[in-house]
């Protein structure tokens, strides 16, 4: 069987991997078509297109546009547009810049509360659209590590990354950086102009099934497709939001949200998400792009 993977991120959001990178290591996991998917920017879609042809493996354009619709933070995949359309690349550098002055304020703060930032270092990332992750990594490094160690207490052995250092100081910090937004039906509309198909991104993650009626509405304002098969989903969750596409007539995809990696050192017997998504696409034939 041919797995694909219609979600994944490089290093030009908030992913870990170079698009080479992360194509080669699709190619290793048997991948045969995926699709590059930064978040508000789509700078290394040219690059994994062209690795993708060195190492045989299909790359399909793509992006992960942030959203809000009513009071919903919604994520709107975008695939097979023109990405050299005026209008989205216009709207994508607005938000990235929007996104960089969060960011600066973000980094002024923790300055300002006496830890050890260092501005320069954190913007030479090859990231157009970068995400709090990057702030927060230097947080645990040197004496800001022994820093939170004291203020989270953190306990002899306990594995502590990342995102458990956001959500502890989220209110502290990280709430002053949010994510750039435009409407859900401007990046529909965006999508489509280019060309493009537009698809909810993991709807089990911001909708709960009280909610199914949003997937109705953004249908009647074009949505394309939605991404019932998820790595953020359970089985139950796949299961409800492949009948919810269906009753709409909206086609399905699947993605993991690929960032990247586990730290080998952590020692865990699955360390990254692939391991666990591909039994999701063992029954998975239908390829919508």
């Amino acid at each position: 069987m041919d797995f694909f993977d219609l979600h994944t991120h490089s290093f030009y959001s908030d992913g870990f991997l170079s698009p080479e990178d992360l194509i080669k290591k699709a190619k290793t996991f048997g991948f045969k078509k995926i699709s590059l998917t930064d978040h508000n920017t789509i700078k290394g879609v040219d690059q994994a297109i062209d690795f993708g042809k060195k190492y045989g493996v299909q790359v399909i354009p793509g992006v992960e546009i942030y959203t809000h619709y009513k009071e919903f933070h919604l994520h709107i995949l975008g695939y097979n547009f023109d990405y050299n359309n005026k209008d989205l690349l216009k709207t994508l550098s607005n938000l990235q810049k929007e996104k960089i002055s969060s960011l600066k304020k973000l980094i002024a703060l923790l300055k300002e509360k006496k830890w050890e930032i260092n501005e320069k270092e954190i913007f030479s990332s090859p990231s157009s659209y970068p995400g709090i992750g990057i702030v927060a990594s230097t947080l645990l490094k040197g004496k800001n590590f022994e820093r939170v160690k004291k203020e989270v207490k953190i306990r002899p052995g306990q594995i502590f990354g990342i995102s458990d250092l956001i959500s502890f100081y989220y209110q502290s910090y990280f709430s002053l950086c949010p994510e750039a937004e435009i409407s859900s039906e401007q990046a529909i509309e965006l999508i489509h102009q280019a060309k493009g198909k537009a698809v909810l991104a993991h709807p089990g993650q911001q909708l709960s099934r009280k909610h199914w009626f949003i997937v109705k509405e953004l249908k009647e304002k074009g949505l394309d497709g939605l991404e019932a098969i998820s790595g953020h989903h359970s089985w139950e969750k796949q299961d409800y939001w492949q009948r919810i596409a269906k009753e709409f007539n909206l086609f399905i995809t699947a993605g993991s949200d690929y960032h990247g990696d586990l730290p080998k050192q952590w020692g865990l017997p699955i360390n990254t998400l692939w391991q666990y998504f591909r039994f999701s696409l063992e029954r998975f034939k239908d390829m919508p792009l």
